[in-house]
């Protein structure tokens, strides 16, 4: 752990591509097997999947270092990165304790099948152990958030170095389907392996370019309000802290269902400032790095702009694409030949029947060029829309879409 964390540091002060090689050719010449192939797989984006909340670091982080909560939200808010704040919030210590990068990740691994107590038990015990340095990649690890300025190509480059392998052939071999965990360096790299592994593609390139793009995979959501119920129950507003817990459900299972390559959140993904849901935010977004999120925000969106930055997520003030122009409010003037999705509103839509009942539901309202989202949050209200001249209202029930004007 100690030399990844060097290496880690090196590569992280330098922006020169001959000291990055020269420094990853330097810890391949002198890591163990284990350790050296799990140093490819996380440089090379082959990170195992988080086993640890983050809201179980927070609690432990705050417990550990006797800060007031305050006073962490308000450091977090300072740093921009958790796994940052949590290091320097940490008491220092004066021993510690040898683990090899191998045994650290595998064991992190091994936390999924564990309690939440056995999981506090080792995070908190190695916070302990650990010299500053360790600590910062450790909280890398857990918090989901490793990254450093290698491409894979310098990967690539590095292991050609050391290994006296063309490139090419590096590239090949570290392609495919092939995991860390029961594998090593040497093998991986061997000849032998090229026939192993049927994911292994063969190495091409492509005398012309694709004259079409492949379908964008998009998913667009409007108004989901994290953190409503948490905000509310500050003021003293009697709510229960779970109640938000199903609009993570539905996202979670939305991702899982359509597996989008981009997603626009339309404005007001959260209702107010930072509370204790960001964390379960960051939880939801860590286990779906393959997806591209933007945020155009919204009047509500008060969380600092560079905490969604260290999640990765843009923030903008409108996305315009050929056809699309995409806001959180109506725009008052859309450009010609457009159509302006939006939220904002949370359109509703009320049915009356014969006997006097009647029934309000979220709906899309089309008017023009105009295209008003439904509200996605479960605690969220319902502005009732009339219908105009020419306006479509296409209400929302639990599995379908229905136009009723």
């Amino acid at each position: 752990m100690k030399a990844f964390s060097e290496l880690f540091t090196r590569i992280d002060q330098t922006a020169s591509t001959n000291e990055k090689v020269d420094a990853l050719v330097n810890y391949f010449a002198q890591a163990e097997e284990q350790d050296a192939i799990w140093a490819v797989a996380v440089l090379s984006g082959r990170r195992p999947k988080r086993t640890v909340k983050t809201s179980e670091l927070w609690n432990w982080s705050g417990e550990l270092s006797g800060l007031p909560e305050w006073l962490q939200a308000e450091s977090y808010h300072i740093v921009g990165d958790l796994a940052e704040t949590i290091s320097l919030m940490l008491p220092v210590n004066k021993t510690f304790s040898d683990y090899s990068l191998h045994e650290v990740i595998e064991s992190l691994i091994a936390l999924g099948s564990k309690d939440e107590e056995a999981r506090k038990s080792y995070i908190t015990g190695m916070w302990t152990a650990l010299s500053t340095q360790e600590l910062f990649v450790f909280n890398k690890f857990i918090t989901g958030s490793f990254r450093v300025g290698v491409s894979d190509k310098i990967v690539i480059k590095a292991l050609a170095k050391q290994f006296k392998i063309e490139e090419n052939v590096v590239a090949h071999r570290l392609s495919g389907g092939w995991e860390a965990q029961n594998n090593s360096l040497s093998s991986l790299l061997s000849s032998d392996s090229d026939n192993n592994d049927i994911s292994r593609p063969y190495p091409f390139y492509l005398a012309y370019p694709l004259e079409a793009e492949p379908e964008q995979q998009l998913l667009i959501i409007a108004d989901v309000h994290l953190g409503k119920a948490l905000h509310f129950r500050k003021q003293g507003i009697a709510l229960p802290a779970a109640a938000q817990n199903g609009d993570y459900k539905a996202l979670q299972e939305l991702f899982d269902k359509i597996k989008p390559k981009q997603v626009y959140f339309l404005g007001d993904l959260f209702h107010s400032a930072f509370n204790n849901d960001w964390h379960t935010f960051c939880d939801l977004i860590n286990d779906f790095k393959q997806i591209k999120f933007i945020l155009v925000k919204g009047n509500h969106d008060l969380i600092d702009t560079h905490l969604f930055s260290q999640m990765c997520i843009a923030v903008v003030d409108t996305i315009e694409e050929e056809f699309l122009i995409y806001s959180h409010e109506p725009l008052k003037k859309i450009p010609a030949g457009k159509i302006n999705i939006c939220g904002h509103i949370h359109p509703g839509v009320v049915l009356s029947g014969a006997g006097k009942q009647s029934l309000k539901l979220p709906c899309f309202y089309l008017l023009e060029n105009l295209f008003v989202l439904p509200a996605f949050g479960v605690l969220t209200g319902l502005y009732t829309l009339e219908k105009k001249k020419g306006s479509k209202i296409f209400w929302v029930l639990s599995d379908t879409v229905r136009q009723v004007f």
